[in-house]
């Protein structure tokens, strides 16, 4: 092997400017300050958007408490309708229940109802 034959190109090497450590110090404040301002605006978006959305659950949630209310009233109207209507005594004494007639032949659901007549 002969070493002449062998040609070596050196590649220029970037030159690193000097900076002194009062230019460093300004570049990580700045980069600093615009990672923590960066933060503080993403997290105050982000609690808006939380706080809006827990301020539309909390206004369905009132108005299904209104409905819940208003079905529960409605049944109990209709439950003291119900309970009213089937007394024995609004049975005995309504003219709708002395008009009709007696039924001829009783037929229950299972053979043993049936031989209880």
């Amino acid at each position: 092997m002969n070493s002449s034959n062998i040609e070596y190109n050196f590649k220029p090497r970037k030159i690193q400017k000097k900076s002194t450590l009062t230019a460093r110090t300004r570049k990580t404040i700045r980069a600093l300050i615009i990672t923590l301002t960066t933060i503080i605006v993403v997290l105050s978006v982000v609690n808006i958007a939380l706080a809006s959305a827990r301020a539309q659950k909390g206004y369905a949630l009132e108005q299904e408490q209104l409905r819940n209310e208003q079905l529960k009233t409605t049944n109990a109207s209709i439950n003291a309708r119900l309970t009213d209507s089937s007394t024995s005594e609004n049975l005995e004494n309504n003219p709708v229940t002395a008009s009709m007639q007696e039924a001829e032949e009783k037929t229950f659901v299972t053979k043993e109802d049936n031989m209880v007549n």
